[in-house]
């Protein structure tokens, strides 16, 4: 085999050029099972890619769906459905459990300013839209994997999102009131003219430590509820003020919200690649405001409720340690409140050859639909393999590498709270 040196800057850039159109897939939803009208079952996989517009000069996010037909055994068919297309200040997206519905998340500049707005599509048409930028209830809504949610409620009347908590808005002490214009032209236009912004003199460079790389800005999250009939926007009260919310979802009877808290001392920054960071598993009632401690203080992330809604399976590792260490699978049960552990850290590999969990996050949908197993994808020495784990055996099994079993037995952690 020979390498080539290319040298000239013309064959330099068509080669990039040729490279830029391979996009990259980004995510993945399986939607609902459907039964046709004959007793043929199908499922919509929605997809997102990325890919560079040389052009543009930007990463360029694009949409394409698939339809695959089964029999719940094999697959019988699958092809595309349609063409790819572009998605626009699109920053979350989900689909409502029975996929009837789909929330957006989207992001746009008008007369230079950036706003956010919140809608809801039915079919093919959008139902609600509503301007978070201009409600002011909170910062901006949250994006990223570590934090970021977009849940549906199991009703599906509300929804759940992060976002960053509300400053009033800092001016300088030396800053000059401008006069205030008389508000009659809007009230004759049938306009209710608000109250002036709450602002902060002097606060102007006050410093808000934020949790590092990749998370600059988001320094204080909180959970957001929208009630889709009512398009009324709320802020969930009774979370500790020392603590930062994120990886939210609903409770089982939609009586109220799991999250993970990260705390804030001894200090945020560096969270992204320093998944030993000290949290917990927690839960807010929506009713009394409670908040509940789930899990013992060490660092947690990924919960999962399972489909039956009576568990939860989440990885823990070591408070401080190595980062990116090897993880322990827990499991959660919403009725007994106990604790076991599913799959415990190895720290030296046995005779069957079975490495450990490394992975800092669950797939989504992660559980069997008989809410007895897990998947779980990490890497088995120089191979990443995908894992089966069984949750009242502990047993694991490799899918990718000869269906390897590994035993592991479960085992009582704590009796919870």
């Amino acid at each position: 085999m020979t390498t080539q040196v290319m040298k000239n800057p013309d064959e330099i850039a068509k080669l990039f050029r040729e490279q830029s159109q391979f996009p990259s897939l980004s995510r993945a939803d399986i939607g609902p099972v459907i039964t046709t009208q004959y007793g043929g079952k199908y499922s919509n996989i929605y997809t997102e890619w990325s890919q560079r517009d040389l052009e543009r000069n930007e990463q360029v996010k694009f949409c394409r769906q698939y339809i695959v037909f089964h029999d719940d055994q094999s697959v019988v068919f699958s092809g595309p459905s349609g063409n790819c297309t572009e998605i626009k200040g699109v920053l979350l997206s989900r689909d409502s459990p029975s996929g009837d519905m789909k929330a957006v998340v989207r992001e746009c500049n008008i007369k230079g300013e950036e706003k956010q707005f919140l809608e809801i599509w039915h079919k093919n048409s959008k139902v609600k839209c509503l301007n978070l930028t201009d409600l002011k209830k909170h910062g901006k809504v949250y994006e990223d994997d570590q934090f970021g949610s977009l849940v549906w409620s199991h009703s599906e009347t509300h929804l759940l999102y992060v976002a960053e908590k509300r400053r009033p808005k800092a001016e300088s002490f030396f800053k000059t009131e401008s006069p205030e214009s008389s508000p009659v032209g809007d009230e004759e236009e049938g306009i209710k003219v608000g109250k002036k912004d709450e602002t902060v003199k002097g606060d102007q460079f006050v410093y808000y430590e934020d949790w590092g790389e990749t998370l600059v800005s988001k320094s204080t999250p909180v959970l957001c509820v929208l009630d889709i009939e009512g398009s009324n926007v709320s802020v969930l009260e009774g979370i500790p003020d020392n603590i930062s919310p994120g990886q939210a979802f609903w409770a089982p009877g939609d009586t109220g919200v799991v999250f993970v808290g990260w705390w804030h001392e001894p200090f945020r920054l560096g969270l992204r690649y320093c998944p030993n960071r000290k949290s917990s598993l927690f839960y807010v009632d929506l009713t009394s405001g409670k908040c509940d401690q789930l899990s013992d203080s060490s660092a947690v992330c990924s919960p999962r409720l399972s489909p039956d809604y009576c568990r939860i399976v989440y990885l823990e590792c070591g408070v401080y340690g190595p980062h990116q260490q090897c993880c322990r699978l827990c499991m959660y049960d919403w009725y007994t409140k106990k604790t076991s552990i599913i799959v415990d850290v190895v720290n030296r590999p046995g005779e069957d050859g079975f490495t450990g969990i490394y992975s800092s996050m669950l797939s989504p949908m992660c559980w069997s639909a008989d809410s007895q197993r897990v998947l779980v994808s990490c890497p088995q020495r120089s191979r990443k393999e995908l894992l089966l784990i069984d949750t009242s055996t502990g047993s694991v099994t490799s899918l990718t590498s000869k269906s390897r079993i590994w035993g592991a037995g479960p085992c009582s952690l704590s009796t919870g709270t």
